[in-house]
């Protein structure tokens, strides 16, 4: 049969209520840390990806006044460097 020395051999293996309760409040915490960083990491993603969108406009419309400049240019007989 199991002897007293036998249930405190596996009471030192086997978690404790205690123990479960612990661990689930470190988890619950670790969750509400993971929510919040992919709450931030979504921020950030939407404004990079605003950011790469409006440099794709800005360079575009660079492109776009430099060859009006050129064709100006073309137009007046002028000659513009590189």
């Amino acid at each position: 049969m199991i002897t007293d020395t036998d249930i405190k051999k596996l009471s030192t293996v086997f978690a404790t209520k205690q123990d479960v309760a612990d661990i689930r409040d470190d988890v619950n915490g670790l969750k509400e840390i993971v929510q919040g960083l992919v709450i931030a990491v979504d921020g950030l993603t939407k404004t990079t990806s605003d950011a790469l969108i409006e440099y794709s406009a800005m360079g575009m419309q660079l492109s776009r006044h430099e060859r009006w400049h050129r064709q100006t240019a073309n137009v007046l007989d002028m000659h513009l460097e590189e």
